[in-house]
């Protein structure tokens, strides 16, 4: 799918909804709230193609290959590599659930890309707003990184929600302290580790940062 498709796409869904906003007489609260959720949907949308393909990079055979194992090999398997096995497990399910395809895994790369979208328009915007939250679907959605990594059969797309609401959780935690922002930061932070090695550095490095702020900031 090329640029120049992606921009038709976008814009044709723009003139839609100010065409429906128009039909149907909406507040103008009401039309900026829409243009958030049409945002969200067309820039995931946007990879939906890239997902129901069966063609896979050649280092990402190795997915493919550990997901026919059963959950005790995969375990096994990965006690002799450097990721956990968890993202292969979530993997499997998908894997086993959606037909035993590359297509299943890559629908399983995009689904928590999918969560991550669902993740900024409605708990993000509600503490951001919505510039800032359009703003930052924009630009994630046209990242080098997310284009070439959110539906591929790797745990990128897993880790990216997983440490973005990590952060989230973060700073909820330091702007208000709850015990429930305080439990899902713990069970986030071992989704991370347990994920990749990068989010688990991630995650220590984050912990060291509130840490310094607790200390620090008495």
């Amino acid at each position: 799918m090329g640029m120049g498709n992606i921009a038709l796409g976008m814009g044709y869904l723009a003139t839609v909804t100010v065409a429906l906003c128009v039909e149907i007489k909406i507040s103008k609260e009401q039309y900026k709230e829409a243009i958030i959720y049409v945002v969200a949907c067309a820039c995931i949308a946007l990879w939906v193609p890239l997902a129901l393909t069966e063609n896979v990079a050649y280092d990402h055979g190795y997915t493919v290959a550990t997901v026919r194992h059963s959950f005790k090999e995969i375990a096994e398997l990965c006690s002799k590599d450097v990721h956990s096995p968890l993202y292969y497990y979530i993997a499997k399910i998908f894997y086993n659930i959606l037909g035993k395809s590359n297509c299943s895994l890559k629908l399983c790369s995009l689904f928590f890309m999918a969560l991550f979208y669902l993740f900024l328009v409605f708990p993000f915007k509600k503490e951001f707003g919505r510039r800032v939250t359009l703003y930052v679907l924009l630009i994630t959605t046209f990242l080098p990184t997310v284009i070439t990594h959110c539906s591929e059969p790797r745990m990128y797309s897993m880790a990216f929600v997983a440490f973005s609401c990590l952060c989230f959780t973060a700073y909820k935690m330091i702007k208000n302290y709850k015990r429930t922002y305080v439990a899902a930061f713990f069970l986030l932070s071992v989704f991370c580790v347990y994920i990749h090695t990068y989010t688990m550095i991630a995650a220590v490095f984050l912990y060291l940062v509130l840490a310094g702020i607790i200390i620090f900031g008495k």
